[in-house]
């Protein structure tokens, strides 16, 4: 039993520890009468994160991030703001108590609520922007791995990534599939 206390109060020292790195790796400042919080947690490009806090001098105000996640998203060919996508940011925002508006991602808080608001909206915008992961290009490897494993479960024949050069006497046509389903009848005497 005293180990554990021992433990126990090893971790909390730790966790304390940690409260002093975080608070001494946050910045704050002032930009145009609006204060900008850079915290020490990375997005997928391992820039910091920043929020904003709008009407800080008053009772009530907002924590924002501005825009710049969705914004983010969206140049790297991520639409969250249609179909499927949107319904997992609608899930993800909502799990959080988060608000969008535009592209912007926010949060109103009270002086008392603010930690909480902080903390929301910083693990929102970090779900948020794993939704990058959902886009076209990242999740189409999946796809035709996933193809070929459930065509090779039923034993159909396929060749994968195949590409068909056809010639006339002006032009070269390539032409590149992904996939080539083979007939089931016997190919032998091609």
């Amino acid at each position: 039993m005293d180990s554990y206390l021992t433990q126990n109060s090893e971790i909390e020292s730790l966790i304390d520890k940690y409260y002093r790195w975080l608070k001494e790796n946050t910045l704050v400042k002032s930009v145009l009468g609006v204060t900008e919080v850079t915290t020490p947690f990375l997005n997928r490009h391992n820039d910091f994160i920043q929020l904003y806090v709008v009407g800080a001098n008053s009772n009530t105000f907002t924590l924002s991030d501005l825009g710049s996640t969705i914004q983010d998203l969206e140049m790297c060919g991520c639409d969250v703001l249609k179909g499927h996508r949107f319904t997992l940011l609608s899930q993800t925002l909502n799990g959080f108590g988060v608000k969008l508006k535009g592209q912007e991602l926010y949060v109103e808080a009270q002086k008392e609520t603010f930690c909480w608001a902080k903390h929301s909206l910083l693990q929102a915008v970090l779900s948020v922007d794993d939704l990058f992961y959902s886009a076209k290009p990242n999740i189409e490897p999946f796809f035709f791995e996933d193809a070929a494993a459930w065509l090779d479960s039923l034993g159909i024949r396929y060749t994968p990534r195949l590409s068909l050069v056809g010639l006339d006497s002006k032009t070269t046509l390539i032409s590149q599939f992904r996939s080539l389903r083979m007939p089931e009848k016997d190919l032998s005497n091609l």
